[in-house]
């Protein structure tokens, strides 16, 4: 699955651009660059992931009461009072993340805090561009507690097992600043140290980088475990003279995306996305997509041009639908003329046509069906031994009282009344002959 992975800008950055990776697969750079928001190749992506910078978040590690994880507004109260003496914000202020699956943890978890306002100012920034994040991941973040990762040590080297998680990382900004980042659950302050440790690495304009001590921390874990030592492309060779030892090249896109794998999500409490708003917004992205990217461009067109061919064919059958009506009133025109020659101007063919039979069987003494004698004769013709106790003409409709009829003479004088556009309906233990309508 595609993945957009975009780093958010440090808190106080001046620039408006964000560094981003396009990932084919989620483990692949496809793309590594920086651009402002407009521009970023969100359409590409099934999914956007957004990153948080390590120097914006500070990390926590607190007992939670039992059962405070299942209401969100108690669990926010419940961080607001573990701390509030931790930090030096306003609570009201900041944002609160859990360690994943902390809801089934029975020991401390790990909190992540970061500016609230900061970082929903970037997300409403992207989310306007369209691009929409479904995930917020650390760009650093300790081991969870409750997971026991496996240990490694380097072969020929007579140092300690080292926890998997432990790590130390020569970062450079896109400002000029350097750092150094150590992670790892066997930080030496124990059960204080936080679950992420930075410290500003010299300005090279400044300072003379081999001259500089690293962190004690940092020069004791690269002296024992060298492997567990990484740094940025472009910082390698300052990290190298400062440790005084070799280091692992990694290239920070490579790393965001280790990061984007992790279990780690911040979007919890205020950012939490709701299943319905990320139903929303996915659907918002792949609309977007469908309509500006360049590799549907052949679909869009496709169905423009079968939009336009229904409405041809729609334009099309319609005609002839006209055209065969036109033809039909043409013909019913025709046999009233034919029938009756001396009819020359045509308004309603069915009515000019039952009144000049209405003339024509006045003319000749027939029975109309319509009439009582002629509904009689329908019910003679169909009924020949039927006996009639009473009958009742107003004038539109017969009324026959104390007539006993079967389902075989019903159906009889029904198909007989039929031809004649005549129903026939049982009203209590009458029955009624009347014109149909």
């Amino acid at each position: 699955m595609a993945q957009l992975l975009v780093r958010l800008r440090l808190p106080g950055a001046p620039e408006a651009s964000f560094s981003h990776v396009l990932s084919p697969d989620g483990q692949a750079v496809d793309r590594h660059a920086r651009s402002e928001a407009a521009l970023l190749p969100w359409q590409d992506a099934h999914e956007v992931v957004a990153l948080v910078p390590a120097q914006a978040l500070s990390w926590h590690r607190v007992q939670l009461p039992k059962g405070s994880t299942a209401n969100p507004a108690r669990l926010r109260t419940v961080l607001e009072g573990l701390l509030e003496e931790h930090v030096l914000d306003d609570m009201a202020e900041l944002h609160c993340a859990l360690q994943p699956d902390a809801a089934k943890a029975t020991g401390p978890v790990w909190v992540a805090v970061c500016h609230a306002g900061w970082l929903r100012e970037q997300l409403d920034e992207l989310e306007a561009a369209g691009c929409v994040a479904s995930r917020i991941v650390p760009e650093f973040a300790p081991q969870p507690f409750g997971a026991a990762p496996a240990a490694f040590s380097e072969p020929g080297l007579d140092a300690p097992a080292l926890p998997e998680d432990a790590r130390v990382h020569a970062i450079a900004e896109d400002d000029g600043s350097a750092w150094w980042v150590r992670t790892g659950s066997d930080l030496e302050a124990g059960d204080d140290a936080p679950g992420v440790l930075l410290w500003p690495l010299p300005d090279p304009a400044e300072a003379d980088l081999a001259q500089a001590e690293p962190p004690e921390s940092v020069r004791r874990l690269a002296q024992q475990h060298p492997n567990a030592v990484l740094a940025d492309a472009g910082i390698a060779q300052w990290a190298e003279q400062s440790l005084r030892q070799p280091v692992t090249v990694q290239h920070a896109a490579q790393r965001w995306l280790q990061a984007s794998a992790t279990p780690w999500n911040l979007a919890q409490l205020a950012f939490a996305n709701r299943q319905s708003d990320r139903m929303r917004k996915q659907a918002g992205q792949l609309w977007q997509r469908f309509l500006q990217a360049p590799q549907w461009q052949a679909v869009r067109w496709g169905l423009v041009a079968l939009v336009l061919v229904q409405l041809i064919g729609l334009n099309w059958a319609a005609l002839q639908e006209r055209r065969l009506l036109a033809d039909n009133k043409q013909a019913i025109a025709k046999t009233l003329t034919d029938t009756f020659p001396h009819v020359k101007l045509v308004v309603d063919p069915p009515t000019q046509m039952q009144r000049e039979l209405a003339v024509l069987r006045q003319r000749s003494g027939a029975l109309a069906p319509t009439e009582m004698e002629g509904m009689l004769t329908l019910i003679s013709r169909a009924l020949p031994d039927a006996q009639l106790q009473a009958l009742q003409w107003d004038g539109a409709q017969l009324r026959i009282k104390g007539l006993a009829l079967s389902t075989e003479q019903q159906a009889s004088l029904q198909g007989t009344l039929h031809p004649s556009r005549l129903t026939l309906s049982q009203d209590g233990n009458d029955w009624l002959i009347r014109p149909a309508p």
